[in-house]
């Protein structure tokens, strides 16, 4: 699921017998309780209202269910950044 086309459509040619399907994580088109697990990689940051589309995610999970986030930032840390950069 992407909101954006044109990434739907790179995906497509990875992997051509996936289902997709454009939409925005923050008005999720399914009910509550659907999913055993929830995954977002490299997206949150793109997210207009974070807390929207936490929310969001966390409602499409089944009670008990998993939610993984993805996200990498250069960290700013003066003593850290280097061995990130390596």
């Amino acid at each position: 699921m992407d909101i954006s086309e044109e990434m739907l459509s790179i995906a497509r040619q990875k992997a051509p017998a996936a289902t997709y399907l454009i939409a925005d994580a923050e008005h999720l088109p399914f009910p509550d309780d659907t999913f055993d697990a929830v995954t977002c990689a490299f997206g949150v940051r793109n997210f207009a209202n974070l807390e929207r589309g936490l929310n969001e995610m966390q409602r499409g999970l089944k009670p008990c269910g998993r939610m993984a986030i993805l996200e990498l930032a250069t960290p700013e840390c003066a003593i850290i950044k280097p061995f990130y950069n390596l």
